[in-house]
């Protein structure tokens, strides 16, 4: 019996999963977002989870994302004059 091989081609790095999800995340009108909004990003990336909340501080204190202030876990919004989607 034969056998087929996919090849998927390599992993995405972190800062491309990261801004894939959160063009997603932006495509269907979410402009807050929580580490609870990127499920198995980091993993997918072939990078620990923890990692990803990590990304996320360094987008913050680029100035890439800003902080949103809102009761509960940490959330972030894209900031408007970063040019961060294009």
């Amino acid at each position: 019996m034969p056998t087929t091989t996919v090849t998927t081609g390599p992993s995405p790095t972190l800062a491309d999963a990261v801004r894939t999800r959160i063009a997603y995340l932006a495509s269907r009108g979410v402009r807050t977002f929580t580490v609870s909004d990127f499920p198995g990003v980091a993993r997918h990336a072939g990078r620990p989870d923890a990692w990803l909340e990590d990304h996320l501080l360094v987008l913050e204190g680029i100035g890439i994302l800003r902080q949103a202030r809102r009761p509960g876990p940490r959330a972030w919004t894209v900031s408007a004059c970063s040019e961060y989607l294009g």
